[in-house]
């Protein structure tokens, strides 16, 4: 079990009489205690050793007890201070408070100050340790602050800290550059009057379902200059679980949704080409799994099979050859030189029968240059006589 540590106490006093006094009475209570019979040879011995707490007398040779203070002030020395003062110079203590001393005890001429002086230590020693700890949770939460606004200001996404009624209360950098204002001027404003020029909310606000559902949020916002913003939506609770304040992160996704529209208008006109298309139009992935991902509706007719059954059958681009010739087709989807190239082959209908097919096979590439699915265009023109072109 390890030892208590023992308090130690350096105890300014030029009075040798009444500093052997009070020393033996705080030893009875279990403080160790050093004497210094002046302010310099306190400061002195404060530098040269370590103390839990200071207790001084004010008159003293050389530097009085304020005198004493100020110099540890001046210092940053800090450790938590007791100023014994004569009665009738209640203005010293006064002074001494202001200056930072923890507290003080007036000597009466009965010497019932020096029974005290042990409650008033150990009141002292309690407050400053409770300062102590107090002060190291502030300095970590503003060092934490320190790092997140470090952090949050060298990303590119907007980001900006809101109440529950939209009124910003942080933003970071990137807001400033967006709007050309400072990121000072956010503050008290309501998000939707600085990045929007509107008065309105916007019309999608995620934060009103945030408040309603107390989950994160995610919408696309139009701004008013036509450009498209993804905003994410989050919640910083308190301690009882209350919503303190809403975390939005916002990025530009303009670009993105004018690729999606084009991709999408595109994949529209592809799908109205191949479903009246009389030729069989199938997308074929390789990797990572096979299977079909897509087959036009014509396939129906020309082999019997519906489309929900090339889809859920991987081997149907295998299994729909005739069997004298499946090398063939592997030899067309797995070999680079065939690729692009016209050929034929024959298929087996669902009803026995045999048809010649006539196809070109185009590969689709993953961005590592590696072949991750097949775009197929096949006919049936079993009303040729053979299977030459």
């Amino acid at each position: 079990m390890s030892e208590i540590k023992q308090i130690k106490i350096l105890y300014m006093e030029d009075d040798a009489g009444l500093a052997g006094l009070i020393k033996d009475k705080l030893a009875e209570d279990g403080y160790d205690v050093d004497i210094a019979e002046d302010g310099d040879k306190g400061l002195a011995m404060l530098d040269g050793n370590t103390y839990d707490l200071l207790l001084l007398d004010n008159k003293m040779p050389g530097k009085d007890g304020l005198e004493v203070i100020k110099t540890l002030n001046s210092k940053n020395k800090s450790l938590p201070k007791i100023m014994i003062t004569g009665s009738g110079d209640e203005s010293v203590a006064v002074k001494a408070m202001k200056l930072g001393v923890n507290d003080y005890v007036i000597k009466d001429v009965q010497g019932r100050y020096i029974e005290l002086l042990s409650v008033v230590i150990e009141n002292v020693l309690e407050s400053y340790q409770l300062f102590v700890k107090k002060t190291k949770v502030e300095d970590s939460i503003k060092l934490l602050e320190k790092e997140k606004d470090a952090i949050l200001n060298n990303i590119s996404e907007l980001v900006i800290y809101i109440n529950k009624n939209l009124v910003v209360i942080w933003a970071n950098q990137a807001a400033g550059e967006l709007t050309g204002m400072s990121t000072k001027d956010f503050i008290g404003n309501k998000c939707h009057e600085i990045l929007n020029s509107s008065k309105e909310p916007c019309e999608n606000c995620p934060v009103f379902e945030i408040l309603i559902t107390n989950s994160p949020k995610r919408v696309d916002i139009e701004s008013p200059d036509g450009r498209v913003w993804s905003v994410n939506c989050s919640l910083e609770l308190d301690d009882d679980g209350e919503i303190e304040r809403i975390v939005e992160v916002r990025h530009e996704v303009t670009i993105e949704k004018i690729a999606e529209k084009s991709l999408l208008e595109s994949k529209k006109m592809f799908q109205m080409l191949t479903e009246n298309a009389k030729d069989f139009i199938y997308r074929y992935q390789l990797s990572p799994s096979k299977g079909f991902e897509y087959v036009s509706p014509s396939i129906t007719d020309v082999t019997g099979y519906t489309q929900d059954e090339f889809y859920s059958n991987s081997e149907m681009i295998f299994n729909i050859v005739h069997p004298d010739e499946k090398s063939v087709m592997e030899q067309n989807i797995e070999k680079p030189d065939q690729f692009n190239k016209l050929f034929t082959i024959h298929w087996v209908k669902k009803n026995g029968e045999k048809i010649l097919i006539e196809q070109r096979i185009a590969p689709i590439f993953d961005e590592e240059e590696n072949v991750m699915a097949i775009v197929g265009i096949a006919r049936d023109v079993s009303d040729r006589k053979d299977g030459n072109i």
